[in-house]
């Protein structure tokens, strides 16, 4: 009875660590601009959880090889039992126009880093379209020329603008409340295509950021902000 017992217990174990190694997830990808031209620096999110912690240890890569664009990313984690969430960030330089496949491959180790991947990382893809940068006149519509990461957020959120408005002059951020009223104005002189801002101000609530650049270029976005 005792030896059944232990075979069990190991039998467990062995699950157990199977499991571990294994389970680990893709929530969602992100591409910005959502609709990029051949003129457009494109990013990709990629938002993953892992079955236990920490997890900002890490190795990336990416490339492009013809209409194929790649990433993958090794995370080395450790023993601490609970749901770890990072998001990767991969820059690809402007692509010709044309039609792409990207395609994103998460795996992870054991800390230390660096660590070698243990068996077969989760995978998924999705294809997107380049169009020709032309001399029109950049009109924004608020969700493909900015947007914002992680919304809801909490503390900081990253704001993410085309390059053609990085490149405009005279850029102000004003975030307003539910009703309207002007909260905080950032004055965006050295607009950045990913942009950090401190929002660990903004109460639990509903706001909204305002982007206000030359020549009238303005987009209004929802954000949520919960503690």
């Amino acid at each position: 009875m005792k030896k059944i017992l232990q075979t069990k217990i190991i039998l467990v174990i062995l699950l157990t660590a199977s499991f571990a190694v294994q389970a680990q997830w893709i929530n969602s990808i992100t591409r910005f601009p959502a609709n990029p031209t051949s003129a457009d620096t494109i990013y990709f999110y990629a938002d993953l959880s892992f079955p236990s912690g920490n997890c900002d240890e890490h190795n990336q890569f990416s490339g492009v090889n013809g209409q194929d664009v790649y990433a993958a990313a090794v995370h080395c984690i450790g023993s601490l039992t609970f749901i770890c969430s990072y998001t990767d960030t991969f820059k690809i330089d402007p692509l010709p126009a044309g039609n792409y496949n990207f395609t994103f491959t998460v795996l992870y180790g054991s800390l230390p880093s660096p660590c070698n991947p243990t068996g077969n990382g989760a995978t998924d893809s999705s294809t997107f379209t380049v169009t020709s940068a032309t001399s029109v006149p950049f009109i924004t519509n608020g969700n493909q020329a900015t947007m914002i990461l992680p919304n809801p957020a909490s503390n900081t959120i990253k704001f993410l603008v085309s390059d053609k408005i990085a490149k405009a002059k005279n850029n102000f951020l004003v975030i307003y409340s539910a009703e309207g009223k002007e909260i905080r104005n950032y004055n965006l002189e050295n607009l950045n295509p990913e942009n950090e801002i401190d929002i660990s101000f903004l109460k639990n609530g509903i706001y909204f950021c305002n982007l206000i650049s030359e020549n009238s270029l303005s987009s209004k976005i929802k954000l949520i902000v919960i503690k």
